[in-house]
């Protein structure tokens, strides 16, 4: 019986630690803006603007300039997922987060890009 809980103690605790994320949150607050955008399989660079804002309570405002998005977040092991407001959820690869920069990869339409952001 021993065996058994020490076992299922085990189990838990890997599957909570698997659960945590791989990025520490706090670093994402704030304002950030696009500093390139490409293609990743041609390098093609993509020049829309576009700002984020990432507050401390878990919403976030997109600003595409002629249109914005404003919803919630949360970080879940790699990826950062979005819910538009009465919209659906989204997620993208966080490739790297520091304090001054963000770089994230998502599939739009079957292709893949690279977002790198700074702070502005």
């Amino acid at each position: 019986m021993t065996h058994f809980k020490f076992t299922f103690l085990l189990a838990l605790l890997l599957f909570l630690l698997a659960c945590n994320s791989a990025h520490d949150a706090t670093l994402l607050h704030g304002k950030w803006k696009v500093a390139d955008w490409r293609e990743v399989n041609s390098g093609k660079s993509i020049s829309q603007k576009m700002f984020f804002d990432f507050k401390t309570d878990k919403s976030y405002i997109i600003d595409y300039g002629a249109q914005k998005e404003e919803g919630s977040y949360y970080i879940s092991g790699e990826y950062l997922h979005t819910k538009e407001n009465q919209g659906i959820e989204k997620s993208v690869l966080i490739k790297s987060l520091s304090k001054d920069s963000l770089v994230l990869n998502m599939n739009r339409a079957g292709s893949l890009e690279e977002i790198a952001l700074v702070r502005p």
